[in-house]
């Protein structure tokens, strides 16, 4: 299938582009060793972020972001490539406390700093309130990195495909609900 012709199928939709993209998909499965390879990644997350790199190539196309200045496999392997950078980044992050130090004059550069990580927290833990209990738990499973398989056992999903798809719809209502509720001015925190 020609690059024409996968655009073509993805902004027709339904059947066409289902078709469409199980045959992109296992046209570029190649980028998976790669990724494991060049990232050092385990294969469950490199299929994680393929299938995730996928969907957003999909959408792409779809709201017309995707100008086809290169072959879609390249433009599909940049997506893929920072999907594995996030989650090297997700690995080697270090969780930040949210308690104020005792001193605060002995930290105070970084005052400003906790006092914008404690809102966005109670922002997003404000959003994910919001969601129906079994988003919050699927999410909070994948962010506690859980794999998809461990996702599924515990949320009672059928397989790990269904957890993908169902933490896939979880963030985007997620993100609907931040698009509706603006987060919380600092002023409200202290």
């Amino acid at each position: 299938m020609n690059d024409n012709e996968i655009i073509q199928n993805i902004l027709l939709g339904g059947s066409h582009m289902e078709r469409c993209l199980e045959i992109f998909y296992k046209e570029n499965t190649r980028f998976i060793n790669v990724m494991e390879k060049k990232y050092g990644i385990n294969r469950e997350s490199a299929i994680d972020a393929y299938t995730d790199a996928i969907i957003d190539f999909k959408e792409q196309v779809r709201n017309r972001k995707f100008h086809h200045k290169s072959k879609c496999s390249t433009y599909l392997y940049s997506i893929f490539n920072n999907k594995c950078i996030d989650i090297l980044r997700k690995k080697t992050t270090h969780t930040i406390t949210n308690d104020l130090p005792e001193n605060i004059m002995d930290h105070s550069p970084d005052i400003v700093q906790m006092l914008t990580k404690t809102v966005e927290k109670a922002y997003l833990d404000n959003l994910m309130a919001m969601l129906g209990s079994r988003c919050r738990e699927i999410l909070m499973d994948w962010n506690d990195g859980y794999n998809m398989d461990e996702i599924a056992l515990r949320n009672d999903l059928l397989n790990a495909n269904v957890a993908r798809s169902k933490r896939y719809t979880c963030l985007q209502q997620l993100l609907a609900l931040a698009g509706k509720n603006k987060p919380m001015d600092l002023e409200q925190l202290i």
